[in-house]
């Protein structure tokens, strides 16, 4: 009967749609999808090793809405290797001054970061995204490291952590420029790598968009074992 075929013809349509939003529901990317296989170099991938990090680095620019970007400034990072650890692991004493320059008040943070089976991804603690993302892990991808020689101390640090909301949507994106160096031509050189790298999605996707440039002019620092 005609009526009939109505509701033959709505089911059928019905079942077309049930199955376009099966597939598209299938194969949504998640955020941080493909980041270590299609953002960090090659070279890191074939060559990273975690005792190359060891040192002090500054941080020459950010993307990261856990730092208060207008009202701090100094980002330091001084990072020890631990071997005696397994996995091995980074201390990572992070420190910033609020406000910026030589008069603000040192802010100290303890960060601890785990090396993990693939080549340049660290394995942070972050707790405080845990209620959102379902875990406490923050994934810190190591894009790029300043070097193409192999075994050679890495002069800068090129890290995207990336975390997914329980449903697969982003829900933080951070890029930090460390380098050893405070120069104008070492930020230069990263800001071309982290282009290259893909990254500027996540740098004006985020919020807020775009990169805070610290000025380390006007710096002090607290000691290095603070």
């Amino acid at each position: 009967s005609p009526l009939g075929s109505q509701r033959c013809s709505v089911m059928f349509r019905f079942a077309v749609l049930a199955l376009f939003a099966q597939v598209a529901v299938a194969s949504a990317k998640s955020a941080c999808e493909g980041v270590y296989e299609n953002l960090v170099d090659d070279f890191v991938k074939d060559n990273f090793d975690i005792k190359l990090m060891e040192g002090t680095f500054y941080e020459l620019a950010y993307h990261d809405y856990t730092q208060p970007r207008n009202l701090c400034g100094c980002e330091r990072s001084v990072k020890t290797i631990d071997t005696t650890t397994t996995p091995t692991s980074i201390n990572d004493l992070f420190t910033l001054k609020c406000p910026a320059g030589s008069n603000g008040k040192d802010q100290i943070t303890h960060l601890f970061f785990n090396e993990t089976e693939a080549p340049g991804r660290l394995d942070g603690k972050c707790s405080f995204f845990e209620p959102f993302s379902g875990n406490d892990v923050c994934p810190d991808y190591l894009i790029d490291v300043g070097t193409r020689t192999a075994g050679e101390p890495y002069p800068w640090l090129l890290e995207l952590q990336c975390v997914e909301r329980k449903n697969g949507g982003l829900l933080f994106a951070g890029i930090n420029f460390y380098a050893r160096d405070k120069s104008n031509e070492t930020l230069t050189e990263m800001l071309e790598s982290a282009e290259s790298h893909g990254l500027n999605e996540f740098v004006q996707g985020g919020f807020p968009s775009g990169l805070k440039i610290v000025d380390h002019s006007d710096c002090t620092y607290p000691p290095e074992d603070a």
